[in-house]
């Protein structure tokens, strides 16, 4: 191994350490192995922060036909050289052991929904990851990068499309694109990335949470000596590792842990000597998943091909090779740190002349232009896993697979079991005539690997799919193919891709998200969608079914191959060679059998049998049946009730429907109903208000009281054996008796009791306060008074309630306020409105979207102390005369609503406080009566008087 010292770092910009090495590298001879010690640079960045919510940055407009579109170039950095025809295989070698392999079905997309759009640029450079709870994608537009966030559980979006250079400051508030997305799984934090559009800044944002919405982000800006095209980034423990296309390779190393923390962060940089041939080259780092970190202490691999016919003719015979570049950084003494390599992996051949060596236009499609195949990088992501017992690194690359210029996937899995990384498996996905590029990676934490793509060719438009592999299958083959979205038109633009993301979600480590692009019109569109990959274990081996003691059957099997976990038993009632439906009964242990007393005697059943192995279901085992002995003594086939409503007129009624059930034993069937005052009582014969109900319906108006809940259980009975079914559903509903529409209203006018309160049934708490909501004359819209929170410089929090009132759709709230809390330039300390459904239960923040005047005005620091922290509220304001604020209550629906008004502070600076007052409620339920004085709206009282008093504000 050689050693080359490089230059003692410096802040500024040094000359490149690596010069003589780069120059020579353009020769044929392949790079040899060295390491380079002590940074080429240091560079230190100290962060902005954006405290805000991404809800509240503006949403970036939208592409609209006649708007310009951007073609985005990729940079050449030196001219191809001029080659000979290089000495290729015709074929792949690897094309036949797939071929071998007969193709498995795949599970289609668990979700598959519609990313971001066309922006008017071309290419979309789509990127994205999985968090916690979230998926972020980021795309190009013609004002850098534009992501979205979504709700992983649904595909709904949360937030977006925003401009990522809104976060930003300085150059790196005019962004230029190019985005990297990455959920560090280390911190649970995000990472976003773009470059900026001058000064050539790599701008980098670091989540201060796991929450990407509210949590708040820290924004880092670090400069490059040259442009720093091409930008790719990987998670590891002691930095945020990163490579670029600039005039030489370049590789980075950002400081994690300060980053991290919000702390003025450094950087380092190398570089690699150039390759022959590929006029645009970089490397693309090792991006860490998994809850297992790399070992400590462990360097960084950078990655890179090289075809030997094209960097270095005549090259090798029957091989070309994977670089490894590894980067080990020492953030307290930069000149200590090392870039070394290449390791040289040997792999099978490639062709990476696919059309030439810088050519665009490429890749066929039914018309238009061709595409770019992007030969000249492993795509994103290098993704590592630590299994303990080894390493793995997982990638791909495009290569033509038969000297025509077809392009076709080469994915490769890369090991380290302890003495160093070599090759586990590769192979070559090209199964038919349609070209497949622009791929991405990722393996499971079951070691099942997946790669998602897209593919064209003159008979097909780019589309989207994907192939997988569970760690069982041979090595280097794909099983299956499954489209995600076919395209239906030509793109008009020869740019595609550059990249594309698989990755895999941290929660289960089991789902994979995909997220590339696809060509719905002649413009492109983004696809997101998930899947898992498993291999099915063997149907069971069913073996017999006794019928053992009375109403007893016992059902045995053996474990298929490979074994199952778990497994389910079905049945169905009838033979085998005439069964009823197969449904689920239970599950049972490994290796043992099933004790059905479910049965009735006389009757025949018949039994199968499944497998499960983790997430994977094999198919129903073979068929065997049993005739019960004993007396029929089932207890009928039920669902329970269905509905329960009230009544359409006529004071307190509630209407109870069910479902019908089945007799098991030819009797006629009766119903039971059962009323209690809690969820999931026990029904016993006081419960039951009426016994041998011949329908499915029932009208209960017998004690039932305004406002009060009550829950039914329904059970059927075999009238000739007295046998009832235990198995129902419960229902619970609340009478309301007839409606009455109107507006409540409190001026807080009315005389006070011992409480603090007049008799209307408001109510106020100092949580955590040394002062409580005062009844004050120092502000108020209506004659004299109004309800005061005073403001003081530590954590509180105080609450003022209101009585509980009925909400029908279409009703509305109005009160005046005024406020001045701490004055500053985030929201410290802050007053919101709460809304209750279940009478005080349970509150959440009213919604922006409630408003329809006066509504919240920034979102409380998460980070201040504050018990909103994260929470919208009213901020910033002066005392002055109160203003209006109005909203829509319609959607809090019901008998027992409540709203409170709840102030809140930080530990530092106070301010003057809040004045509330004139508060009304519309077209809300009135009080009426049914069997006893309590009210329609939930206030008990010996007069028909509503609890509140005065007019509405």
């Amino acid at each position: 191994m050689q050693r080359l010292r490089g230059r003692r770092w410096r802040v500024l910009w040094s000359a490149p350490a690596f010069a003589a090495v780069a120059a020579a590298a353009v020769a044929d001879p392949p790079p040899r192995k060295a390491t380079l010690q002590g940074a080429e640079a240091v560079e230190v960045a100290i962060p902005t922060v954006f405290t805000g919510d991404l809800r509240d940055l503006p949403v970036a407009p939208a592409w609209k036909p006649g708007d310009p579109i951007a073609e985005i170039p990729r940079r050449h950095h030196r001219p191809p050289r001029a080659l000979p025809p290089p000495s290729e295989p015709r074929v792949d070698p690897l094309l036949e052991l797939q071929r071998r392999v007969p193709l498995r079905v795949l599970d289609p997309p668990l979700l598959d929904f519609a990313g971001q759009g066309f922006t008017g640029v071309n290419p979309p450079d789509t990127v994205g990851d999985v968090g916690l709870s979230h998926f972020i994608q980021a795309i190009n537009s013609s004002s850098g990068t534009v992501f979205t966030v979504y709700n992983k559980a649904d595909g709904k979006v949360v937030a977006g499309p925003i401009a990522m250079e809104s976060m930003g400051s300085g150059n790196c508030a005019n962004g230029r694109g190019d985005p990297v997305v990455l959920f560090d799984q280390l911190a649970d934090r995000w990472f976003l990335s773009e470059f900026s559009n001058g000064g050539n800044r790599l701008c980098v944002y670091i989540s201060q949470t796991s929450d990407p919405i509210g949590g708040g982000w820290f924004a880092y800006q670090f400069t490059a000596p040259g442009f720093p095209d091409y930008p790719k980034y990987g998670v590891w423990p002691d930095a945020y590792y990163a490579s670029t296309n600039e005039s030489s390779p370049a590789v980075y190393a950002f400081d994690r842990a300060q980053m991290l923390a919000g702390g003025v962060a450094t950087a380092q940089r190398f570089t690699a000597p150039d390759l022959a041939a590929f006029p645009f080259q970089a490397l693309i780092p090792a991006d860490a998943d998994g809850e297992t970190p790399p070992p400590p202490g462990a360097p960084n691999p950078f990655l890179r091909h090289r075809d030997d016919e094209a960097h270095n003719p005549p090259g090798t015979p029957g091989q070309d090779f994977l670089e490894i570049w590894e980067l080990h950084v020492d953030w307290a003494a930069p000149a200590n740190s090392t870039f070394t390599g290449p390791t040289n992996v040997a792999i099978a051949e490639i062709d990476s002349e696919l059309c030439g060596f810088s050519s665009f236009s490429c890749i066929p499609q039914p018309s238009g232009p061709g595409l770019d195949p992007l030969r000249e990088v492993v795509m994103h992501r290098l993704q590592y896993r630590n299994f303990g017992t080894h390493q793995s690194l997982v990638g791909n690359l495009v290569t033509d697979v038969d000297g025509t210029n077809h392009g076709g996937i080469r994915w490769f899995e890369l090991r380290d079991g302890g003495s160093g990384w070599g090759l586990h498996q590769e192979g070559t996905f090209a199964p038919d005539v349609h070209h497949r590029w622009m791929g991405s990676a990722a393996m499971d934490g079951e070691g099942n690997l997946g790669v998602g793509y897209t593919a064209s060719s003159t008979t097909l438009f780019p589309s989207i799919r994907f192939a997988g592999r569970v760690a069982a299958d041979p090595l280097g083959t794909l099983q299956g193919e499954v489209s995600v979205v076919a395209g239906t038109a030509a793109q008009a633009s020869n740019r595609w891709g550059d990249y594309a993301a698989l990755t895999v979600d941290p929660v289960d480590d089991r789902t994979f998200w995909l997220t590339t692009m696809y060509t719905p019109a002649s413009a492109w569109a983004t696809r997101i969608a998930t899947f898992r990959l498993c291999g099915p274990p063997g149907a069971p081996i069913i073996g017999s079914a006794v019928a053992a003691a009375p109403n007893r059957i016992d059902v045995a099997w053996a474990d298929g191959s490979p074994g199952s976990d778990s497994y389910t038993v079905y049945r169905a009632e009838g033979t085998c060679a005439a069964p009823g439906p197969f449904v689920p009964i239970a599950g049972a242990a490994p290796g043992f059998g099933y004790e059905d007393t479910t049965v009735s005697g006389g009757s025949t059943y018949a039994y199968r049998v499944t497998g499960v192995d983790d997430q994977c279901e094999s198919g129903l085992s073979g068929c065997v049946e049993a005739t019960a002995t004993g007396l029929c003594t089932l207890a009928p086939l039920f669902a329970g009730v269905q509905t329960v409503s009230n009544a359409a007129s006529g004071g307190c009624q509630l209407d109870l429907g069910w479902s019908a059930g089945t007799s098991r034993c030819g009797a006629a069937l009766g119903y039971n109903v059962y009323r209690g005052s809690t969820p999931g009582f026990t029904p016993s014969p006081a419960s039951r208000i009426a016994s041998g109900v011949t329908g499915t319906t029932y009208q209960d108006n017998v004690a039932l009281t305004s406002g009060q809940t009550v829950y039914y259980v329904v059970r059927a009975v075999d009238t000739s054996n007295a046998v009832e079914e235990g198995n129902t559903v419960g229902k619970s509903n609340t009478p309301t008796g007839p409606p009455a529409l109107g507006t409540l209203g409190e001026t807080f006018e009315g005389a006070l009791s011992g409480g603090g309160f007049d008799n209307s049934g408001w109510t106020h708490q100092a949580i955590t306060s040394s002062t409580d909501w005062l009844w004050s004359t120092a502000q108020s819209h209506t004659p004299t008074h109004s309800w005061f929170s005073d403001s003081e410089p530590n954590v509180a929090q105080r609450t003022l309630t209101s009585p509980p009132f009925g909400v029908v759709a279409g009703a509305t709230l109005a009160f005046r306020h005024t406020f001045a809390f701490e004055n500053a330039t985030t929201c410290l300390d802050a007053g919101t409105l709460e809304v209750s459904t279940n009478g005080g239960g349970t509150w959440s923040v009213m919604p922006d979207a409630a408003f329809t005047a006066g509504g919240f005005n920034g979102t409380v620091s998460p980070t201040s102390g504050n018990p909103l922290g994260g929470q919208r509220g009213w901020c910033h304001g002066s005392i002055g005369p109160m203003t209006l604020v109005t909203a829509n209550l319609g959607a809090f629906a019901g008998p027992n609503v409540k709203l409170r008004w709840r102030a809140c502070e930080d530990t530092s600076l106070e301010g003057t406080g809040w004045f509330v007052d004139s508060v009304a409620v519309s077209n809300v339920m009135l009080p009426t009566v049914c069997t006893s004085l309590l009210f329609h709206d939930g206030f008990e009282a010996g007069t028909l008087v509503p609890r509140w008093s005065g007019a509405a504000p």
